[in-house]
């Protein structure tokens, strides 16, 4: 069962995501319905909705790294209609994770001697995240036609 609800989602997207959306607005319905479905205890589950209704930034962005930050997972396999375009979406989370000061001051990812976030694992296609007290989660990018067989990471 899972800790994290529609709620908390909303929460960390308006506190600690929206400071580096464009023309941030409140969380609409759907985002909701959308993290209520994400948060239920069914297994597999899935969206539809027309473009415009900001579903990267709803279910892929705030979604996807509340889940990694709040320890409900720390294996993400992100797939998009092509490569390229999940690597897009991973270099979204990978600005917030190091460039977000309220995210990285809540949540404390390893920083090297500079003081910089800095990755275990860093490229166009997969990350591993360090946080200072140990913790360590995983983003990896496919495209839909691209083999997901054989996936893992730490069990």
């Amino acid at each position: 069962m899972s800790l994290l609800t529609s709620e908390t989602i909303a929460g960390f997207s308006r506190t600690v995501l929206s400071s580096c959306f464009d023309g941030a607005v409140e969380s609409p319905p759907f985002h909701r319905e959308m993290w209520e479905t994400f948060c239920a205890p069914d297994q597999k589950v899935a969206i539809a909705a027309p473009r415009a209704h900001a579903k990267t930034t709803g279910g892929t962005v705030a979604y996807g790294l509340s889940v990694l930050l709040f320890r409900e997972r720390k294996y993400m396999v992100l797939v998009a209609d092509t490569e390229g375009q999940a690597v897009m979406f991973l270099s979204s989370m990978k600005d917030h994770l190091q460039n977000n000061t309220a995210l990285t001051g809540i949540f404390d990812p390893k920083r090297n001697e500079k003081g910089e976030v800095q990755f275990l694992k860093d490229t166009e296609t997969d990350i591993i995240v360090e946080m200072s007290d140990g913790h360590k989660f995983r983003i990896l990018v496919k495209g839909a036609g691209q083999s997901l067989r054989g996936l893992n990471w730490l069990g």
